[in-house]
């Protein structure tokens, strides 16, 4: 009689520590990736070949939500559990704009023209012989509707001329000039502006014909 009392007590103690135990969430799923062995209380939270919840799984806990996961990002999903490279960074594409963003992916309309920099009035300088009579100061602008050139005034006597922009540089397409009807002068060069955007020197080829021929070099500072 004794020992089944002490069976029974010993039991009912036992019992009574089991029942005290601290309930461990996790996975109690053997078969999943982050099974937890200690786990008492299913936690919700198994993942199945990299995926919470795994496929077909018919808790809406559980189900993946596909998004962008960067909160750097314009369209950052803070629900979403799996990352589906739709990040939408925005900023300016255009390698050759001044404000030109490596990391944008989605073109938000800031880029600034690349001709933007030329544009303004100029002091001007020149080694150039007589004959070509460099003016001063200059104004460069630009025309929206022709791509990629720019306009200015070099010359006193031979009127306008343009030049194409890539980046910092400049180039002048040759152009020939006539001054009263027996002087016959053609020009090209190329130039590039500075990091400071504000001088801009520019190496200028010409012929004069008898009046000979050679280069000079103009350099523009920025009024």
């Amino acid at each position: 009689m004794k020992n089944l009392k002490f069976i029974i007590t010993f039991f009912a103690s036992l019992l009574i520590i089991v029942g005290c135990k601290p309930d461990i969430e996790g996975c109690t799923d053997p078969k999943a990736d982050n099974y937890d062995a200690f786990a008492t209380v299913d936690a919700k939270n198994c993942i199945y070949d990299g995926v919470l919840g795994g496929p077909g799984n018919t808790d809406s806990t559980l189900t993946p939500i596909s998004g962008c996961m960067d909160s750097t990002a314009a369209n950052y999903n803070p629900l979403a559990t799996i990352d589906d490279g739709s990040c939408e960074f925005l900023g300016c594409t255009d390698p050759e704009s001044d404000n030109y963003d490596p990391n944008a992916n989605v073109d938000d309309g800031s880029c600034i023209d690349k001709r933007e920099k030329f544009v303004g009035d100029w002091q001007v300088i020149s080694d150039c012989p007589a004959i070509i009579q460099i003016s001063d100061p200059q104004t460069i602008s630009y025309d929206t509707t022709i791509a990629d050139s720019i306009f200015f005034t070099p010359f006193t006597v031979f009127g306008d001329a343009s030049g194409s922009v890539k980046g910092f540089d400049v180039t002048i397409p040759q152009k020939n000039y006539s001054f009263g009807g027996f002087i016959n002068i053609s020009f090209d060069g190329t130039g590039k502006i500075n990091d400071q955007k504000n001088e801009i020197i520019i190496n200028l080829n010409y012929d004069a014909g008898f009046a000979g021929s050679g280069t000079c070099t103009l350099t523009y500072t920025k009024l």
